[in-house]
């Protein structure tokens, strides 16, 4: 008979989950370049994640293989050989990790005594689970395949069907499954050959390992409560209808002047950045300003228009002599090139 979650100690609880963290970091390090039918790992391996999948899937030895932890063992030796190993192989992998490290917690009372570890099987897909069986409240998932993947209560779980799942528990023996199947040749030398790991092959051969049903699967992200909207201050609403609406101001606000920099503004005419434009809604030139002969944007009042094409400088500037730079009143200007200083 197996507990439900009220009759477990919620310290169980947090330790199981920390050592399933554990495991599914142990995990990814051991599959570094990753799956060889997950497009994004395809990409950053520039292809060999494929190859070595392959590699290490055809390096188990299956005529020597007897039960689910020779197989598991076997395949999760092959997987850390080559680094690469779609999902069956990294369910594998944390299997074999769990099966040493729930053993020693469980030995140690860090997690519930009834714990257990199933690899688990759904159309096109497994993963591995550690927890209380018929207790999903008090069973995590570890799949590392899944981009963006996390440790999850396998009632959060959501990218399979666990209703449909077939489970395969195992109470973890302390064994490491991965070197005991290496030891009793369950697993072909191949999968740690540096030669194969290192082996940079031509595109055209890569391909052939390539398979056509590649995948983009992601772990969707945790929901995270929506906060609520605060308060406009002074009635503001940002884009209203398309663009920003005006400031309405409380009739307490409106005094002092200062306690709302809106206050002085209008209701927005037709344009849309009002009041930072005209009321056509375009950023005009300064107003009073008046138009250039060519056409450009007027200078503000008392602007001389350049001669020839030069600067023009403002009142109180006399026109530079030799060619040299001219200074304001009270200056003098020397030879031409030199320098002049003020008095």
């Amino acid at each position: 008979m197996f507990p439900n979650q009220q009759q477990i100690d919620r310290q169980y609880t947090e330790n199981l989950h920390k050592l399933c963290k554990i495991i599914f970091a142990a995990t990814k390090d051991c599959v570094p370049v990753g799956a060889g039918n997950q497009k994004a790992d395809l990409a950053a391996s520039r292809g060999r994640s494929a190859y070595l999948t392959y590699l290490a899937q055809t390096s188990l030895i299956g005529s020597r293989v007897t039960n689910l932890t020779d197989y598991v063992g076997a395949r999760a030796a092959a997987a850390h050989g080559t680094g690469a190993g779609n999902c069956e192989d990294q369910a594998a992998v944390a299997f074999s990790i769990a099966n040493t490290l729930a053993y020693n917690a469980r030995q140690k009372d860090e997690i519930h005594p009834q714990v257990q570890i199933a690899f688990v099987s759904v159309p096109g897909h497994r993963f591995t689970i550690v927890g209380i069986k018929d207790n999903r409240d008090h069973q995590f998932v570890v799949d590392t395949w899944l981009k963006g993947s996390r440790v999850v209560t396998a009632g959060e779980y959501k990218n399979s069907p666990l209703d449909t799942a077939t489970y395969q528990w195992h109470t973890a023996d302390g064994r490491n499954l991965a070197a005991d199947a290496v030891s009793r040749g369950l697993v072909n030398p191949q999968a740690f050959s540096k030669v194969h790991k290192n082996l940079k092959m031509h595109p055209a051969t890569l391909a052939s390992f390539v398979s056509p049903q590649t995948h983009d699967e992601h772990m969707p992200a945790p929901t995270a409560p929506r906060p609520a909207a605060a308060a406009p201050q002074h009635g503001y609403v940002p884009m209203r209808g398309g663009s920003f609406s005006h400031v309405t101001t409380p009739a307490a606000a409106a005094t002092p002047s200062h306690a709302n920099p809106y206050a002085a503004h209008a209701a927005p005419p037709a344009g849309p950045f009002y009041p930072y434009g005209p009321a056509a809604g375009a950023y005009g030139p300064p107003v009073g300003s008046a138009p250039h002969a060519a056409g450009a944007y007027g200078a503000p009042a008392g602007y001389v228009p350049p001669a020839a094409g030069a600067y023009s400088v403002r009142a109180g500037y006399g026109p530079p002599a030799g060619g040299a730079y001219s200074y304001g009143a009270g200056t003098s200007t020397y030879g031409a090139g030199a320098s002049t200083f003020r008095h």
